[in-house]
């Protein structure tokens, strides 16, 4: 399976038999590269994925899937969240940013991406998964 990443895929091989982790400080990217990794599998490949995070919650991990695949600036999918419960009247995202969040969580939606997130979990929970 490839990455997305021309120069990670010459180096790494993923499959399914191998449990990839990225390691590093805090704040470098790890959970952006590892989503990004995920949607080109689930979404271009087809391959189910699963996403463990110890740090963030469901809901959080989903929007960031979101915006990363929506190519929409993070403070007008906050908008758009606002204005789909009904915290605010109007948006004001153009129709094309309206258009791509609706369609990526369609995409999203029926894609096999599956999270795990919150309580540490071991190696036979995962595999239950």
């Amino acid at each position: 399976m490839k990455t997305g990443f021309k120069n990670l895929d010459e180096k790494v091989e993923v499959n399914k038999e191998n449990l990839m982790v990225i390691a590093s400080r805090p704040a470098m990217g790890k959970t952006t590269l590892a989503l990004n990794i995920l949607s080109h599998i689930a979404l271009e490949d087809k391959k189910p994925v699963l996403f463990v995070s110890l740090e963030s919650n469901e809901e959080n991990i989903i929007n960031r899937l979101i915006i990363s695949n929506s190519m929409v600036e993070v403070k007008k999918f906050e908008l758009y969240n606002k204005y789909k419960n009904k915290e605010i009247q109007k948006s004001n995202l153009s129709e094309e940013d309206l258009d791509r969040i609706k369609y990526r969580i369609k995409l999203l939606k029926n894609s096999p991406i599956y999270i795990m997130s919150g309580a540490p979990y071991s190696i036979k929970d995962i595999c239950k998964k």
